[in-house]
């Protein structure tokens, strides 16, 4: 469901020339949300399927205004490369 509907909506959102504040408070809030899940497969899907198509992407520096503290950690672990788990399958 990120992958195919919350990345593409982000990444529309953040190369949009109008004014996009409302959604992406909305955006990150979510995130913020499930990076702060007690439940780590939760977090692992921030790590491995909504922050990589941030990397690169010349909206990344607006985005991080965006971001949680967590979110931000989390971003800095996929950056890295650490290992993680989604459903049991782990993967970098």
């Amino acid at each position: 469901m990120y992958d195919e509907v919350l990345n593409p909506y982000l990444r529309t959102v953040l190369d949009s020339s109008i004014e996009a504040d409302a959604a992406l408070r909305r955006i990150f809030d979510l995130v913020e949300r499930l990076a702060t899940s007690p439940d780590e497969r939760v977090r692992d899907v921030v790590v491995a399927t909504i922050c990589p198509p941030l990397f690169g992407e010349r909206g990344l520096h607006i985005a991080e205004r965006y971001m949680g503290r967590a979110t931000r950690r989390l971003l800095k672990r996929a950056r890295k490369g650490t290992r993680f788990s989604v459903n049991g399958v782990s993967g970098l």
